[in-house]
C-alpha cells in the first residue's frame, strides 16, 4: 500500500513537471505570434530553446530511470518521431520544431485531458490578452487587404496577432481542444458556438480554411451530441458512427495526397481543373508554378516572399505539410496512451 502511494506520488510529480515544460513551450511559442511581443521588440532566443531542450531531455531520462514506463514499442515510436522532426527541420529550417519530439515522448503517462486543459488555459489566456491589448489600442492592430480575381478587395483582421490566419489557426486549435475536453457533454450550444466562430473568422479574417475546419468541427460536435443522447437512452452505437469515426484519421493524409497530385498535374486547359482551382482560391495554379520552378522534391531552395524577402529552404505550399503533421499527431496519440 505504501509502495503504491509512493508510485502514484512519483507519477503525479512527473505529470506536474511535464505540464510545466509544456506551459513554457506553448506559452513561449504563442507569445511570439502576438503583437505584444512585436511592439516590445523581444527577439527569439536560441539559448532559451536549447536550455528547454536540455531540461526536457533530462526529464525524459529521469522518467524512464525512475518509472520504467517506456516499452520497446514506445522507443521505436520515439525514434520515428525524432527522425521525422529532424527531417522537418532540414526542410524548413525552423528551430522550434526540434523541441516538439520531447513533448511527444515526454507525454507518456500524462492524461490527455490535462494536456489539453493546460493548452486551453495558457494559449487561450495569451490570445485573449493579445486580442484585448490590440482592441484597446495598447498594441498595433494589423489589418491586411486581400484582392481577388473578381476585383473585390477584402479586409483581414489579425486581432492582436501577427497575421489573420495566425489568429484563426489559434482559434481553431483552441476550439478543437475545447470540444475534446467537452466531448462527453457536447450539446447544441457547442455546435452553435463553433458555427458562430467559423462565420466570424470568415467575415473578419477571411480565413476560409479555418472557417471550413470549424464548420466541420461543428459537424463532429453534432455527432458527439447524438452519440451522447443515444447513450442516455440506452441505445448502442450505430454502424454509421463507427465507420465515420474510423475514417476521421485516414481522411486527412488521403485528402492531402490528393491535393499534392492535383497540384502536380494541374492543367489550366481543363475546364474542370480551372473551376476546382477557383474553388481552392488559386492554390493549384500557384502550387503548380512552384513545382515547375523549384522541383517536386521538398526542401529545395526557393525565394520566400515576405518581410524581409529571403531565400529559404521550404516545402512548396502549405498543403504538403499535412502528411507529416497528421503522421506525428497519430504517433502522439498512440505513444502516451
Amino acid at each position: 500500500m505504501a509502495e503504491s502511494l509512493k508510485t502514484r506520488k512519483t507519477e503525479l510529480f512527473f505529470q506536474i513537471a511535464y505540464l510545466v515544460l509544456l506551459t513554457a513551450f506553448i506559452g513561449y511559442r504563442s507569445f511570439f505570434n502576438t503583437m505584444i511581443r512585436k511592439n516590445l521588440g523581444i527577439l527569439e532566443s536560441s539559448r532559451l530553446m536549447n536550455l528547454w531542450m536540455i531540461v526536457a531531455a533530462v526529464y525524459i531520462l529521469l522518467k524512464e530511470i525512475i518509472l520504467r514506463c517506456y516499452t520497446k514499442k514506445d522507443i521505436l515510436f520515439a525514434i520515428w518521431i525524432g527522425l521525422s522532426f529532424v527531417a522537418s527541420y532540414y526542410f524548413h529550417w525552423t528551430k522550434w520544431v526540434e523541441l516538439v519530439p520531447f513533448l511527444v515522448v515526454g507525454a507518456k503517462k500524462v492524461p490527455f485531458d490535462k494536456i489539453l486543459k493546460t493548452f486551453l488555459l495558457i494559449v487561450g489566456g495569451i490570445m485573449l490578452t493579445a486580442f484585448a491589448a490590440s482592441e484597446l489600442g495598447y498594441t498595433s492592430y494589423l489589418v491586411y487587404s486581400q484582392s481577388y480575381a473578381d476585383g473585390s478587395l477584402r479586409m483581414r483582421h489579425a486581432f492582436g496577432t501577427t497575421y489573420p490566419t495566425t489568429f484563426s489557426e489559434f482559434v481553431f486549435f483552441l476550439s478543437a481542444a475545447g470540444l475534446y475536453v467537452r466531448r462527453k457533454k457536447a450539446g447544441f450550444a457547442d455546435v452553435a458556438f463553433l458555427v458562430f466562430i467559423g462565420s466570424f473568422l470568415k467575415v473578419y479574417s477571411d480565413a476560409k480554411t479555418d472557417a471550413l475546419c470549424l464548420f466541420l468541427l461543428a459537424g463532429l460536435a453534432t455527432i458527439l451530441m447524438v452519440q451522447r443522447q443515444r447513450r442516455e437512452r440506452g441505445l448502442r452505437r450505430s454502424s454509421l458512427e463507427t465507420k465515420l469515426s474510423a475514417w476521421l484519421v485516414p481522411v486527412f493524409p488521403i485528402v492531402s495526397t490528393l491535393m499534392i497530385l492535383l497540384t502536380i498535374f494541374y492543367d489550366p486547359s481543363s475546364g474542370i481543373m480551372r473551376r476546382l482551382n477557383g474553388i481552392l482560391t488559386g492554390r493549384l495554379e500557384i502550387g503548380k508554378k512552384g513545382y515547375d520552378q523549384y522541383g517536386i522534391f521538398p526542401g529545395s531552395w526557393c525565394c520566400r516572399a515576405g518581410p524581409p524577402d529571403r531565400t529559404a529552404r521550404c516545402w512548396q505550399g502549405g498543403d504538403q505539410h499535412l502528411p507529416h503533421d497528421v503522421g506525428c499527431l497519430r504517433a502522439d496519440r498512440s505513444l502516451p496512451h
